[in-house]
């Protein structure tokens, strides 16, 4: 695990999808939610990324949010929002994808803004912010990691 508390940007998806069941997906995004709380790492919280879960998260998660809370973990930032960055983006990606940009894109500002981490089951999000980075430099320090991959060891 990581000695250094780091702030994470943790996507809707992750937040919805932990419970308390045996499930796969619900108890990896449990194990993970469980490792911030024990290494002691916070979590980023704009007015977007707060709508997100407002409207998608569990039971569980909501516990959660409640402990982070309470030990003053959780990180609010405002101002996030980089148009510049977004045009460049925009330019960066086919039309197709544009609709994935603008869906995900405040999860990539509040990471810049941050420690460049975010926590997402968003593949396709993933993939189309990974395919930009050539054009858009920035992208390329965001470490994505998703709790339900194996072989990312996100809890390590």
């Amino acid at each position: 695990m990581a000695k250094r508390p780091r702030r994470l940007v943790i996507d809707a998806d992750v937040v919805q999808s932990a419970g308390e069941t045996d499930h796969p997906v619900s108890s990896a995004c449990r194990k993970f939610l469980e490792a911030v709380l024990d290494v002691g790492h916070h979590v980023v919280m704009t007015d977007a990324i707060n709508k997100e879960w407002h409207s998608h998260i569990s039971k569980y998660s909501r516990k959660w949010r409640r402990r982070m809370w309470g030990s003053r973990r959780v990180v609010r930032i405002d101002g996030e929002r980089d148009d510049h960055l977004r045009k460049r983006i925009d330019k960066a990606v086919t039309q197709d994808k544009k609709e994935i940009v603008v869906k995900d894109i405040h999860l990539i500002e509040a990471a810049i803004a941050t420690d460049w981490l975010v926590t997402s089951q968003d593949e396709r999000a993933r993939g189309t912010f990974g395919n930009a980075a050539d054009a858009v430099r920035e992208l390329r320090q965001i470490v994505w990691v998703n709790p339900t991959r194996d072989d990312e060891k996100s809890i390590d």
